[in-house]
């Protein structure tokens, strides 16, 4: 997969997400309540999915690295919060914070590649 199609990969997924984000942050029942701990995490997480998707070619890889990042962190706090306290399991909350895992990677291998000689990306020998 070349480096084009991950990052252009990379902004279909990040606005994916973020869709999902603003659709939640719209319908759920009590997600404006002041005394959610996620409202301002999951603003956070939509917006800079949103920003980041969106961005200049340059600009966009660092940024989405960091989007992804937050989203991936978050929403894995999310899964296990859910489960410790509700005993509920989210497997969409899962499956959205592995593809931000996924999608971290991703970029970080392509953001390295070519870059350091002898590591991600370079061809051996």
């Amino acid at each position: 997969m070349s480096n084009t199609s991950v990052i252009r990969a990379a902004r279909v997924v990040g606005l994916l997400l973020a869709a999902i984000m603003l659709v939640y942050l719209a319908t759920y029942d009590g997600v404006w309540e002041s005394d959610n701990p996620f409202l301002v995490p999951d603003i956070l997480m939509g917006a800079l999915l949103l920003a980041s998707s969106v961005l200049p070619s340059r600009w966009a890889p660092p940024a989405m690295i960091f989007a992804f990042g937050w989203t991936a962190g978050i929403l894995a706090v999310t899964v296990f919060n859910n489960q410790l306290t509700r005993d509920e399991f989210s497997v969409l909350n899962l499956g959205m914070a592995l593809a931000a895992a996924a999608m971290t990677t991703l970029l970080i291998r392509v953001l390295v590649a070519g870059r350091v000689p002898g590591q991600v990306g370079v061809p051996a020998g």
